[in-house]
């Protein structure tokens, strides 16, 4: 995909608040997205343009509804959509940890990964297990961690 000054100024502005709102450093993100940092740079300043692969694994690693960086440099759509567990978009548990102030960034992640949904759900499942046992102490009632 082609894009113009105009909206890579405006996906950078995006980007920038997104990934401030998870709180992850750009090379986070490009690890997450699986690209390079130096070709999450270049889209960002230009020139070039940006493969659909390249915006639909950015849009999964910033938590955005997919087709929201194509949506954005086609000029179509100015703010992205996040994911949120209201909408149903992620499970219950993901939608309550990614705001928590102790796990949330691994949380988010952790969903990022590109793994199986059942295998990231699980691991934010025992890692919010963990946090419950020593939030609360040993011996607390927290549910066992279960194994990998």
């Amino acid at each position: 995909m082609d894009i113009t000054p105009a909206s890579r100024t405006q996906l950078n502005k995006l980007m920038e608040a997104r990934r401030l709102d998870l709180g992850i450093t750009w090379r986070d993100l490009a690890r997450s997205a699986g690209v390079s940092y130096e070709a999450l740079r270049g889209l960002r300043r230009g020139p070039g343009g940006i493969a659909e692969l390249t915006a639909r694994r950015l849009d999964k690693a910033l938590q955005w509804e997919p087709g929201s960086i194509a949506a954005v440099i086609s000029g179509d759509q100015h703010d992205p959509v996040p994911l949120t567990a209201e909408a149903g978009a992620l499970p219950e548990i993901v939608g309550k940890a990614q705001h928590d102030p102790v796990i949330g960034i691994y949380v988010r992640k952790l969903w990022a990964l590109d793994i199986p949904e059942a295998q990231r759900l699980t691991l934010i499942e025992d890692l919010a297990a963990i946090r419950d046992k020593y939030r609360n102490g040993p011996g607390s009632g927290a549910p066992a961690v279960s194994r990998i």
